[in-house]
């Protein structure tokens, strides 16, 4: 009996036509990294370009010096601590800083300040358990019994 030829006999075969689910495979990795691979390296050099944050966390001791100067603070007095920041502004003018200090796992300190004077006009500690609060800037306001009554009792 003879050998059976094979029908591709005088046909060339090409690397294009042997290798299609190769060829496939790759161009759907160059689309998607095409289409992914910026946004993600973006991404990454955004979050490795960031500069790392060098503010301080605020703790008590602080607050209690802030407090006993409340009647004189300024903004410069609460940009140096850990915490969020945010500016309303109007047409454009920096208006307002309001700012959000946390303190420890306890309490939180809310402040608002008026940019054409830099003066913190508004100082208030919350309990973040009890969220009982004190305005900081009232003459009256007693810090240490703030601090004593939100102690949980043994």
């Amino acid at each position: 009996m003879r050998k059976r030829e094979q029908e591709t006999v005088g046909k060339t075969e090409t690397f294009f036509s042997r290798n299609v689910r190769l060829i496939t495979f790759l161009i759907c990795m160059a689309v998607f990294f095409g289409t992914v691979g910026p946004w993600s390296v973006f991404k990454i050099y955004e979050y490795i370009g960031q500069a790392q944050d060098t503010r301080v966390e605020m703790t008590l001791s602080d607050l209690h010096t802030l407090a006993a100067r409340s009647a004189s603070l300024t903004q410069k007095d609460l940009d140096g601590f850990y915490g969020e920041r945010d500016v309303r502004t109007v047409d454009g003018i920096e208006v307002e800083v309001y700012y959000q200090i946390p303190i420890g796992q306890e309490y939180s300190l809310f402040a608002t300040s008026v940019t054409s004077t830099g003066r913190i006009m508004y100082l208030q500690l919350t309990d973040l358990n009890t969220f009982e609060r004190i305005d900081l800037l009232d003459k009256n306001a007693d810090l240490d019994a703030f601090l004593q009554s939100a102690k949980p009792e043994n």
